[in-house]
């Protein structure tokens, strides 16, 4: 999946920030609607690709940069 995001205001910093905070918001909403961090894809026939996707997000390197998002 991907998706695309672009953020335009006058103040970068500002930008920035929104940005950081609308996405991350959007990402929690997305792992938290379709589940994601569930090991229920590990038994579900025909979802391998998702139970890796959920493996990956739970791996040391990843959860800090989930962590970071409001």
């Amino acid at each position: 999946m991907t998706a695309d995001f672009c953020l335009c205001m006058p103040d970068a910093a500002q930008a920035q920030e929104r940005a950081h905070h609308y996405m991350g918001t959007y990402l929690g909403s997305l792992l938290e609607h379709y589940e994601v961090m569930g090991d229920h894809f590990a038994v579900t026939e025909g979802y391998d690709a998702y139970a890796k996707a959920s493996m990956e997000l739970f791996a040391d390197e990843a959860l800090p940069v989930l962590k970071t998002w409001d």
